[in-house]
C-alpha cells in the first residue's frame, strides 16, 4: 500500500516513465472491466458496456486502465445501498474528442463536496463517511479520483462529472484525438518541465506523510526552522 502511494505522489511530480503507444480505447476498457465485471454481477449489479468505435489514441494504456478502474470501482461502491444497482460504460467520439463515460444509479454527489472531490487525500469513505451510510466499511486513501484527473491532464484531457444526490452520477474521461496525428508520426507528447522556484521559499507549503505524530512534527519543526 506505502509504494502504490509514493508510485501515486511520484505520478503528481511527473517523475514516472511513460509508456506511450499507440492504443485501441475499447480494447483497455474492455479488459479493466474484465477484471471485476463477474464479481459484481455476482453482487447483483447489471453491467452495460457499449463500445463505440474511436480511432487509435497515443496513450499510456495501463494509465487509462487505471483511470476507468477508479471510476468503475467507485460507481460499484455508490451502488451498495441503492434499491437499482447497475453500470454503464461507454466508449465513443463527441466534439472532436474521444471519451469513456462511467455511470451509475448510486447515491450521487452532494453539492456542497463535489468541488472538493478531486482534491488529493480527500475521502467520504472510512472513517469520514457520514451517519449510517455504509460506506464506512470501505477503506479509502481519497487519491483514486485526484490520480484519475492527474493521468487525465497529463493526456491533454479532463474528466467532468455529472451527478445528483441520491439518484446517481456519470463521470467522462475526454480524451484528444489530436494524440493520433502524433502517433502516425511517431512522437510522443512531452510533459512540460515543472518550474523551477528561485530565491525565497516565503509562503512555499510542504506535505509531510507520517503517521506517528512524535515524528512528524519533529520533521515539521525542522523543515519550518
Amino acid at each position: 500500500q506505502a509504494a502504490e502511494v509514493t508510485k501515486n505522489l511520484l505520478l503528481f511530480c511527473g517523475r514516472r516513465k511513460r509508456g506511450w503507444r499507440r492504443a485501441e480505447l475499447g480494447e483497455i476498457v474492455q479488459s479493466t472491466v474484465s477484471m471485476v465485471r463477474r464479481g459484481y454481477e455476482s453482487q447483483g449489479i447489471a453491467f452495460g458496456l457499449a463500445l463505440g468505435e474511436v480511432p487509435p489514441l497515443l496513450v499510456e494504456p495501463v494509465q487509462i486502465g487505471q483511470v476507468v478502474l477508479n471510476l468503475v470501482i467507485n460507481a460499484q461502491q455508490a451502488t451498495l445501498q441503492a434499491q437499482t444497482r447497475r453500470i454503464e460504460v461507454q466508449t465513443g467520439v463527441r466534439d472532436e474528442r474521444a471519451y469513456v463515460r462511467v455511470s451509475d444509479t448510486g447515491c450521487g454527489i452532494r453539492p456542497e463536496i463535489l468541488p472538493r472531490i478531486f482534491d488529493p487525500f480527500f475521502t467520504t469513505k472510512g472513517e469520514r463517511a457520514e451517519g449510517a451510510a455504509i460506506q464506512w466499511q470501505i477503506k479509502g486513501l481519497g487519491l483514486g479520483l485526484s490520480i484519475a484527473a492527474t493521468i487525465a491532464k497529463d493526456h491533454g484531457g479532463e474528466i467532468a462529472v455529472e451527478t445528483e444526490a441520491g439518484r446517481g452520477s456519470a463521470f467522462t474521461l475526454w480524451l484528444p484525438l489530436v494524440a493520433t496525428q502524433a502517433a502516425a508520426a511517431g512522437e510522443a507528447p512531452v510533459a512540460p518541465a515543472p518550474a523551477v522556484r528561485t530565491g525565497s521559499l516565503r509562503g512555499a507549503r510542504i506535505l509531510i506523510l507520517e503517521d506517528e505524530e512524535p515524528i512528524r512534527t519533529l520533521v515539521a519543526t525542522v523543515l519550518e526552522g
